[in-house]
């Protein structure tokens, strides 16, 4: 999920690759969420200075509530779990594309910490998972244009959202705060389906919820590795949305067409 900010994107001035687009006619686009849909403003996401060195992180937060609801933990201890489980966590996930989700992170975080597993351990972890996606929702955002955009390819074509994400109620929440849940047949999120991208599997659901062939589907993302080579895996042609100028393909599996952002996908699929 690389953070890509609506302001990045703006500034980028890639055009989108017509020479194909104009030779089929898709009837489906299936978006991946963050970076694609939804970008993340820096303005609102929290900051944690942590032994001088300052980063976009909710730890801040999280050294609060902690404070409070469990004095016995040193927050040192925490921090050191809370990075050696975040470590152990995505060696997991790309090893089998099993998702695990926010709480249970938050459990084995804790379970690092000395804690043995039990209602009250539970309760906690999920008080924290609830803060911390508290903070990473108020920094997400799906930008006006993106909104319009959605809005109209609803009218002519199938639309629904494939994404990785530990806690699908914060992806939910999100696309409803900002107006386009509507517009998406399907949202499937990787914490409910269980698989996460480049996983097939979780392509070929979204499929068969949408009643639709790979061959009439467009799949749009940013990530290389989950969107690009998952989707191309899945049999489906994908638009790259790549903000950065500097940013090249290094994946085996090239996309069909490459994009700024999805602002541009209106003039390419409706053809105006």
């Amino acid at each position: 999920m690389a953070i890509i900010t609506a302001a990045k994107a703006a500034k980028v001035g890639k055009k989108f690759q017509k020479m194909d687009i104009q030779k089929k006619t898709y009837k489906t686009v299936i978006f991946d969420l963050f970076g694609t849909v939804a970008l993340w403003d820096r303005n609102k996401l929290p900051r944690f200075t942590w032994l001088g060195e300052e980063k976009i992180s909710t730890l801040g937060a999280l050294k609060l509530l902690l404070e409070t609801a469990a004095p016995i933990i040193p927050f040192e201890d925490f921090h050191r779990s809370f990075h050696e489980t975040n470590l152990t966590i995505e060696n997991r996930r790309n090893e089998s594309a099993r998702e695990i989700s926010s709480q249970e992170r938050f459990e084995k975080t804790l379970h690092g910490c000395g804690l043995e597993y039990s209602q009250a351990t539970t309760e906690l972890a999920k008080n924290l998972s609830t803060e911390h996606m508290k903070l990473l929702e108020r920094g997400c955002v799906v930008p006006e244009k993106h909104v319009q955009v959605i809005k109209a390819l609803s009218e002519s074509h199938s639309l629904a959202i494939v994404s990785n994400f530990d806690h699908a109620k914060t992806a939910r929440n999100i696309l409803a705060r900002d107006g386009v849940d509507d517009y998406f047949s399907h949202i499937v999120i990787s914490e409910e389906f269980g698989w996460r991208k480049p996983n097939r599997l979780i392509f070929e659901h979204a499929l068969g919820l949408l009643e639709s062939k790979s061959i009439d589907t467009l799949y749009v993302g940013d990530s290389l590795k989950d969107d690009v080579m998952g989707a191309k895996n899945a049999n489906l042609d994908v638009a790259w949305v790549n903000a950065s100028p500097k940013a090249k393909c290094k994946t085996s599996l090239i996309p069909t067409y490459e994009i700024a952002s999805i602002i541009e996908l209106e003039r390419a699929l409706l053809k105006i």
